[in-house]
């Protein structure tokens, strides 16, 4: 789908698009989309010397979400899409992984200094302009990073919603007083890197499938309610 000696990570869809973020020597993080049909012609999205990193297309295909280090710090930008003018500054105090709920009418992201705080910002589009509110706080992830050989994958993933969200953790993180939690039993099978819920009864010991244990916290709020489940 996508031939090129740079790494490239898939993050969003928009139609038949896909987009997806690269590194490369001489820009660092770009962003670019690759059409799944016609050509299949990768073409740049955005490519400045800045890090630009975490692309998140709107559920209507106008707006692109994403992180750049411009002013020297990661912040959280919405631009349209696939370009055009009026790009505004969504975070205040760094940001990274923006997702957007299933409505557009809401972007989430992690802010950098308070270890991985979930933060919530109201959209509002007008025509061709785009206005934002200021994040506000909406609970505690203590989210956990992994490297992958194609690059930084996505840190959680939100219900269409925005009421759920999907976070790895590790058990000693999980074990401090964050309230109730739910632990899933996933299996990793090494063949084509997919994790799936299995119960015990269906866990075949012969499959060469090593049994990986995940802990995710789901993070519900309602208005000013913020609590975990």
């Amino acid at each position: 789908m996508i031939e090129s000696e740079l790494l490239a990570m898939p993050m969003s869809w928009s139609g038949d698009r896909l987009v997806y973020w690269t590194r490369d020597p001489k820009t660092f993080g770009d962003i670019w989309s690759v059409s799944l049909g016609g050509d299949k012609k990768a073409v740049p999205v955005l490519q400045t010397p800045a890090d630009e990193r975490n692309p998140q297309v709107s559920p209507d295909g106008k707006w692109m979400a994403y992180s750049s280090n411009e002013t020297g710090r990661s912040e959280i930008y919405i631009r349209p899409f696939p370009e055009g003018p009026g790009k505004i500054q969504v975070s205040v105090n760094g940001g990274v992984f923006p997702r957007w709920r299933r409505d557009g009418r809401q972007l989430y992201f992690l802010n950098l200094v308070s270890l991985g705080a979930m933060m919530a910002s109201d959209i509002r589009v007008t025509g061709a302009s785009v206005q934002r509110d200021v994040p506000r706080s909406v609970f505690q992830s203590l989210y956990v990073t992994g490297s992958h050989p194609g690059g930084q994958h996505h840190a959680y993933a939100v219900s269409a919603d925005g009421q759920r969200f999907l976070i790895p953790q590790f058990d000693e993180i999980l074990n401090r007083n964050l309230g109730n939690v739910v632990k899933l039993e996933a299996v990793l099978n090494p063949a084509c890197h997919a994790i799936r819920q299995v119960s015990d009864d269906i866990l075949d010991s012969d499959a060469r499938q090593t049994q990986l244990r995940l802990a995710y916290v789901f993070g519900i709020f309602c208005g000013n309610d913020q609590r975990h489940v």
